[in-house]
């Protein structure tokens, strides 16, 4: 019993630094971080966890329970201790501590949309990961980025590169003037020019997602079913 506690003790703090304060996509540095192979050892794997790490797809729920390799050997797993936790082991997304994805990505909210208590169309459940929303596919978190960008210039006025960054973005937590640089030479525009927002909604949402995520992995058929949704 003290070793189950304490192992679930492990699971939560580890789940809390990983998923904890956060400045949007940045980390502390201000650089979209994108971890490649290797970039811990020799092997792609992650110090104290080693093969776990390389070998992740294999841990997967199974009758209800999650294999945890080497944690559920510590455990005791090897006297077929049901560690199961009832309602809770059998439905969470395990998803969302996957980290060999960017945030934005694995929650299907590239644009990291903080959530607020919004009722989005295609919230995932639980609909935050603690701090951004998290969607049921790409597109409606796609749908979610336009409607901001609509918001912008329909409510706000906004209709330059650096009035909507400065506003997705607010200097205090992010790069601000980088990342409207950014977008505005995706787009072919300086930071100040003034742009049809509502035309050019699929340009900025790329740039946006590039620039959140350190990528953009979805086809221009994604980019548009979102922004059409919107």
């Amino acid at each position: 019993m003290i070793r189950a506690v304490l192992g679930l003790a492990l699971l939560a703090g580890g789940a809390w630094y990983l998923l904890g304060r956060q400045p949007r996509a940045f980390g502390t540095s201000g650089v979209p971080y994108q971890p490649t192979q290797g970039a811990f050892d020799d092997s792609g794997g992650v110090p104290l966890l080693g093969d776990w790490w390389t070998n992740r797809q294999s841990h997967e729920l199974s009758d209800g329970r999650l294999n945890l390799g080497w944690l559920d050997d510590w455990l005791g797993a090897e006297d077929d201790t049901d560690h199961t936790i009832p309602g809770i082991s059998d439905t969470l997304d395990w998803s969302i501590f996957d980290m060999a994805q960017p945030r934005g990505i694995r929650n299907n909210n590239p644009g990291n949309i903080e959530y607020t208590g919004t009722r989005w169309q295609g919230l995932d459940d639980p609909p935050s990961d603690g701090r951004f929303m998290r969607f049921t596919a790409p597109e409606y978190g796609i749908r979610a980025l336009a409607r901001v960008l609509d918001t912008y210039t329909n409510t706000h006025g906004i209709t330059n590169v650096m009035g909507i960054i400065n506003r997705w973005a607010p200097s205090h937590e992010n790069p601000t003037n980088a990342y409207a640089e950014h977008v505005a030479h995706a787009l072919g525009v300086g930071v100040w020019d003034e742009i049809d927002v509502m035309a050019r909604r699929p340009e900025l949402v790329r740039a946006i997602i590039e620039f959140e995520n350190g990528e953009q992995p979805y086809s221009s058929a994604t980019i548009m079913k979102g922004v059409r949704m919107a």
